[in-house]
């Protein structure tokens, strides 16, 4: 049987604060570099699927994160959102303007 020892001075929940914080910046900066899919997000940043749709969620609901366009992704060739947090992208796209109702 293989034992593992935590360091004294460390706690496991500050590390697992740290790791899920390292791979919402993963996500977030993999997301800055380029537009990409949720799915390429998870493959280049070596997170799992699940984590990075509620990273997406959680930057979605702080207005921080835009659909570029929608086609088939590379990886698994189904129909998919490419997404951005780059500004730059977001407002040539027209999608950071709000749509008036009056």
């Amino acid at each position: 049987m293989q034992t593992y020892q935590i360091p004294d001075n460390s706690n496991p929940l500050e590390s697992k604060a740290d790791r899920w914080k390292s791979q919402a910046i993963r996500v977030f900066e993999s997301l800055k570099e380029s537009p990409k899919t949720r799915l390429q997000v998870a493959y280049y940043t070596n997170t799992p699927i699940q984590n990075v749709c509620r990273f997406v969620g959680t930057l979605r609901k702080l207005g921080q994160v835009c659909v570029v366009k929608v086609d088939r992704d590379p990886i698994s060739k189904m129909k998919a959102e490419y997404l951005s947090v780059d500004e730059r992208i977001c407002h040539q796209c027209g999608v950071g303007k709000q749509l008036s109702m009056f």
